[in-house]
């Protein structure tokens, strides 16, 4: 077997790839213009905020082809963009510290110089301009070996020499950014706004496509109150990683009292000092590489001589800047700041949460601005959530305008990729819920009251309603129960009309429907509306009254007879031409549902019980009562009807219904109940569902079939139905024997001597006429035998046959077209036919008049004739003829 191979691929390659950028950046690549707008600001920031700037510039362009970011930080030079490029190194000032910062991942930068390339193939993918100098970042990359670097070329240029301008090379309009929702222009408008909401001391200034935006600054920077942190803000591998950097870094020189006094508060003299290196052999960083063991000494003398700092110490965006953002709206603003400290993963988190939130008077959408450490949460909806979720206790109308602001600032944020996308938001969900009812107080309360006044106004509204819907109903019914009466009057009157014009006076027979929609017309125009039930009914009382059937109706069932598998459908049609056949069957079984019929057949159950089936739905209809009516007229006037049926009212009512039909005078139908009864399912626990029928029945309509036990059985408040669907087919079959057989039904159809008699007289002449012909054929087996061998000796009928055959073509000639044209004159004269009969006809009447054929075919016979034979035997049969007493006998054949 081949050993299996080990591949690889660098690890380099999540900058080069699409799934491996996906990754870093934490997003979908639809959204890297969202990603690469908001990095470049926060960078842009951050850039000031480290460089002290007093007045923070951010200034966004946006066009067809880039999106650029500008600011008016310190810049940055050649040595930082060489460690930038590095891709093997993750490059940023706060990766290991704890202190409120828009991100910690430390490769924003990379992502979006390799953004281009891996989107679009665009190999010059970014233009950095600072300090004088313009770089071109370009991407080097090879599929195959896996090869790739990042690289620039720069010139000297004027256009920057203060802060630093960042273009990415890509077209906005490629993205397709499914959080546009509807215009690309307003949502990147609303990304700036986000940002100058949470970052008031700065001024943004931004062109978008044309369209100018800004927000000029308010106030100062006022971050956190102290630029130290607090050991509690750190886990003990957090801790260790920030010495292990500081040491890498070329930092290990430092002594720790110093490392300690620089880097976190509370410690501050040196008797504190004196206690913190106690115990430890360390002195400066350096020589935590040989003795980690301090490394941890040293975090829990940290974490037990300094005390935890008040979470004041992170700063806020304060109320009046903060509101700021609302203009004229903010008078009516509410805010509200929670401060705490939270334990998570082992170490203190601190936090400030601060709210506003307005409802403008002016008609606009409700908007969320929710924000952590001085930067919009772009992507992350748990904040939003909690207002424009469906689910959600504090929900906000979406056009009730609503606007909220919700800033969230911790040291200790966990971040759940390198990107800032995904993060974990729980711990603080009791503190901003807390936040938003304080903040949403006055538009909860508005949005009560409104509800209140509005569910007053409905019951009203509905109670009036639903008072006008009774009073509209009772006119109604008072006025259907007038028209129904001149209804019946105007069907009555014009019955025979519709009838006559329905069915060309008696020329066709009419279905029911066929006459409704002629009748219709007639009724409506001098009276009320009529539906199709009603219309029945009407018509339904003529025929009783009439005793006949006056139009079809569609096929309610199906008829089979013994020893047959035909379906015969039962419709009006059917029923008024049937005629049983005699002596065939003397009993018959009805099953209210017909897709059992297949069983039964296959069964062969009407066969071995002399029984015709008939498969209906639901109730016996007029048309399956006169084919009952007119099998028992051609019997011996009695006969058993076995009617099968599912445990219900209306399995129970279906029977009760046929036994009460009045059949013919002087016959006896004998309907028997062989179905599902209430008593035999409980006994015999079968398994039973509830009805959804929401008809109320009366006891009275099935008293003499049902004991009162089982009516309350089927009919309480849940109900009980038994189908006889609950069979299988072979469950089926064995409990319709077990039926019959309880019954006492065994017997076959013997008909009267006579008939039998009748049949053997039949039979005996069938039989008497097959027997004379089969001695004729026998006698002259051995004549025939002889002209054949004579008939083959004279004349030479295969050599006949060939040479006609191959003659036939040459004698025949048949033009299409022409017979085409003759066709279109018989079609003209006799439309009935078809274009074949007539094409059959003139194609037989030429071949029929042939020239020459006739005489051709008398010379071909008479070239394959033995004339020699043929007169000799010519010369026999004029000799037989001539002798009188010359007969079969006497030859001795």
């Amino acid at each position: 077997m081949t050993a299996e191979v080990i591949l690889t691929k660098k690890k380099e390659m999540d900058l080069f790839t699409l799934d491996g950028l996906t990754k870093q950046t934490g997003v979908s690549s639809e959204q890297w213009d969202t990603y690469i707008i908001k990095e470049l600001i926060d960078n842009a920031i951050d850039a000031c905020e480290s460089a002290g700037i007093e007045k923070p510039e951010v200034h966004i362009t946006i066009n067809e082809s880039s999106i650029s970011v500008k600011d008016n930080a310190n810049g940055i030079t050649k040595e930082i963009l060489d460690k930038i490029i590095d891709i093997n190194t993750y490059v940023g000032s706060k990766h290991y510290f704890k202190r409120p910062a828009r991100g910690a991942q430390g490769n924003a930068l990379l992502t979006i110089l390799s953004i281009p390339y891996v989107f679009k193939k665009i190999v010059n993918t970014v233009i950095i301009q600072s300090r004088g100098k313009e770089y071109r970042i370009n991407c080097e990359h090879d599929e195959i070996y896996q090869n790739s670097r990042l690289a620039y070329t720069y010139t000297e240029t004027d256009a920057i020499t203060n802060g630093t301008e960042i273009t990415v090379n890509i077209p906005p309009s490629d993205f397709n950014n499914r959080y546009y929702y509807y215009d690309q222009r307003e949502y990147y408008k609303k990304i700036i706004n986000n940002f100058a909401v949470f970052n008031p001391y700065c001024t943004f200034k931004a062109e978008i496509h044309g369209d100018q935006v800004f927000h000029d600054r308010i106030g100062d920077i006022r971050k956190t109150k102290s630029g130290k942190e607090s050991v509690h803000w750190y886990s003990y591998q957090a801790f260790k990683d920030l010495v292990h950097a500081y040491i890498r870094e070329g930092y290990g020189d430092i002594s720790i009292k110093n490392f300690c006094i620089e880097r976190f508060t509370g410690i501050s003299n040196s008797t504190k000092n004196e206690v913190l290196l106690n115990l430890m052999q360390s002195k400066y960083l350096n020589d935590f590489l040989n003795n980690h063991a301090d490394i941890e000494q040293l975090y829990k003398n940290l974490k037990t001589e300094c005390r935890v700092v008040n979470p004041s110490i992170l700063g806020e965006i304060g109320k009046d800047r903060l509101l700021a953002f609302f203009g004229d709206d903010a008078r009516s603003a509410r805010y509200k700041k929670i401060e705490g400290n939270l334990e998570v993963n082992g170490c203190i988190t601190p936090f400030v949460l601060e709210g506003a939130a307005v409802q403008s008077e002016s008609n606009h959408k409700s908007t969320m601005y929710p924000g952590l450490n001085n930067s919009p949460l772009v992507w992350d909806n748990s904040i939003s959530n909690y207002v424009f979720g469906d689910m959600s206790d504090f929900r906000v109308g979406y056009h009730d305008g609503v606007f909220m602001a919700v800033h969230l600032i911790c040291p200790n944020i966990a971040f759940s990729s390198y990107s800032k996308a995904q993060f974990d938001l729980s711990p603080f969900y009791g503190a901003i819920e807390e936040v938003l009812k304080s903040i949403l107080k006055d538009y909860y309360e508005l949005r009560d009251k409104a509800n209140k006044e509005r569910q007053k106004a409905y019951r009203q509204e509905r109670k009036e309603k639903e008072e006008k819907e009774k009073q509209e109903k009772r006119e109604q019914k008072t006025k259907e129960k007038e028209k129904k009466k001149s209804i019946k009057e105007i069907f009555r009157e014009t019955w025979q009309k519709a009838l006559d014009e329905t069915t060309n006076n008696g020329k066709y027979a009419a279905d029911i429907r066929q006459v409704f929609y002629k009748h219709r017309p007639l009724i409506e125009e001098t009276s009320g509306k009529i539906n199709y039930d009603y219309y029945s009914s009407l018509v339904e009382e003529l025929e009783r009254e009439a005793g006949k059937r006056l139009v079809n109706r569609e096929t309610r069932g199906e008829l089979v007879h013994p020893r047959s598998t035909e379906r015969k459908p039962i419709n009006t049609k059917f029923a008024n031409t049937y005629y049983a056949p005699s002596h065939e069957f003397n009993k018959i079984l009805y099953i209210e549902k017909r897709g059992f019929l297949d069983v039964l057949i296959e069964n062969e159950i009407h066969s071995r019980y002399d029984m015709a089936l008939i498969g209906g739905q639901g109730f016996l209809t007029w048309d399956i009562k006169k084919l009952i009516n007119d099998t028992v007229n051609g019997s011996s006037g009695e006969i058993n009807v076995y009617c099968l049926h599912d445990c219900d009212i209306s399995g129970i009512q279906i029977l009760n219904a046929a036994r009460k039909e009045h059949y013919t005078e002087g016959t006896k139908v004998n309907i028997i109940d062989m179905g599902i009864t209430p008593g035999e399912a409980i006994r015999k626990k079968y398994l039973s569902e509830s009805s959804t029928s929401k008809k109320s029945y009366n006891y009275e309509t099935v008293q003499d079939i049902i004991s009162k036990d089982e009516f309350e059985w089927l009919t309480h408040k849940e109900g009980h139905r038994v189908e006889l669907n609950i069979f299988s087919p072979s469950e089926f079959v064995g409990y319709v024997e077990t039926k019959l057989k309880e019954f006492g039904v065994t017997e076959k159809v013997i008909p009267p001597t006579e008939v039998i008699e009748d049949h053997i007289n039949k039979t005996i002449e069938s039989e008497k006429e097959d027997m004379i012909n089969d001695a004729v054929a026998e006698g002259l087996s051995e004549l025939n035998e002889l002209f054949y061998k004579i008939k083959s000796v004279v004349v030479g009928e295969y050599d006949i046959r060939k040479t006609l055959e191959n003659d036939f073509e040459e004698h025949i000639q048949i033009d299409p077209a022409a017979i085409q044209e003759d066709v279109k004159l018989d079609l003209d004269e006799n439309p009935v036919q078809s274009w074949r009969h007539f094409t059959e006809v003139h194609v037989k009447k030429q071949l029929n008049d042939i020239d020459g054929w006739d005489d051709h075919i008398r010379n071909v016979v008479k070239a394959n004739t033995d004339s020699r034979v043929l007169d000799i035997l010519k010369s026999v049969v004029e000799e037989i003829s001539k002798n009188q007493d010359f007969n079969i006998s006497s030859r001795g054949l």
